[in-house]
């Protein structure tokens, strides 16, 4: 299984980083090329775009600030709509709205692509131990086949329900946490 990771700031970098030393064949992909630099010293190949990253992985991993960024990276221009393969799944680990999960989710379908919601639970800290929890919306037979990418970085990979149920878990999750 080949994994793309789009998106290496403060949660990414190291979440893509213990994809890499799980042995997964990675490519990257950030707005900062430099973000990527110790991943690519480790063995991870770069990729210029979005769809570039969606055209040579099965599993794409999307960890990016929120909504507006998720949806630039997925369905605007060089984004992973364009190089989506069939049967490839985009996992998104973004804190998203519900409803832009479902169009995005619409959009990858007309594509034969797979999207699970998976946003992090656990913070800066969870994810530099690889220990965060996934509240995980989507195909659960998807999910299944994807997990064992999941279970590098996480203690916990929940399934919650349809495609949508992953951000609206963890926006119930914030606000009780408040």
């Amino acid at each position: 299984m080949r994994v793309g990771f789009i998106g290496l700031g403060n949660m990414g970098g190291p979440l893509a980083g213990f994809v890499l030393k799980a042995g997964f064949s990675l490519v990257v992909h950030d707005i900062r090329r430099e973000a990527a630099a110790s991943l690519l010293e480790r063995g991870a190949a770069w990729a210029e775009s979005s769809r570039d990253v969606a055209a040579t992985c099965d599993v794409i991993c999307v960890c990016v600030p929120g909504p507006p960024e998720m949806q630039a990276v997925t369905l605007g221009a060089g984004g992973v709509l364009e190089g989506v393969k069939p049967g490839a799944v985009v996992i998104d680990h973004t804190t998203n709205a519900p409803a832009v999960v479902r169009d995005v989710g619409v959009a990858l379908n007309a594509r034969g692509a797979h999207l699970l919601d998976a946003p992090l639970d656990g913070g800066r800290e969870g994810a530099l131990e690889g220990q965060l929890t996934l509240f995980v919306g989507g195909d659960e037979a998807v999910l299944r086949r994807v997990k064992p990418v999941l279970d590098t970085f996480s203690k916990s990979v929940v399934w919650v329900g349809a495609l949508g149920a992953g951000s609206i878990t963890k926006i119930v999750h914030n606000a009780l946490a408040m």
